[in-house]
C-alpha cells in the first residue's frame, strides 16, 4: 500500500481533494435558480440568442450582467459560457449548478497544486549549494 500511494501521491491527494469537495457541495445540485441567476439566466435574452463567443467579447454592453445588483459588471467569459449551457443543456438548473460545481472543484485543485508547488522544499537544488 505504502509503493502504491508514493508512485501515485500527486494523484491520489487532488482526486480525494475533488471528490470531497464535490461531496460536500453536491446538496445545490438539486436546487432551482435563486438571486441573481433569476437575472443572468432566467430572464436573459442575451444568453439565449448567441453562442458565439466573439459576439460578448466586442459588442458594447453585452456582456454585462442584467442584474439590478450589479449592473456594471463586464463579463464576457461568464455570459458566454452561461450562454454555452442553456444551448447545450436548455434552462435546467441541475446542468448550470453542476457545470458550477465542476469549474469549483477543479479551481480548488488548481489551488492546491499551486499551494503544494509554492511550499514544498526543491530537492533538485539541495545538492548544488555548495
Amino acid at each position: 500500500m505504502k509503493k502504491f500511494y508514493e508512485r501515485n501521491k500527486n494523484t491520489i491527494l487532488p482526486v480525494i481533494l475533488f471528490v470531497f469537495i464535490f461531496a460536500l457541495f453536491s446538496q445545490m445540485l438539486f436546487n432551482g435558480f435563486v438571486y441573481d441567476d433569476l437575472f443572468s439566466i432566467v430572464s436573459s435574452q442575451i444568453i439565449k440568442t448567441v453562442v458565439n463567443p466573439i459576439y460578448y467579447f466586442f459588442q458594447a454592453g453585452v456582456a454585462q450582467t442584467q442584474s439590478p445588483l450589479a449592473p456594471d459588471i463586464y463579463r464576457p467569459l461568464g455570459v458566454w459560457l452561461l450562454s454555452l449551457q442553456y444551448h447545450l443543456f436548455g434552462l435546467s438548473p441541475f446542468y448550470f449548478h453542476l457545470v458550477s460545481l465542476l469549474l469549483h472543484a477543479a479551481n480548488t485543485i488548481l489551488f492546491f497544486v499551486f499551494l503544494k508547488r509554492i511550499f514544498s522544499a526543491p530537492s533538485h537544488q539541495a545538492g548544488r549549494q555548495g
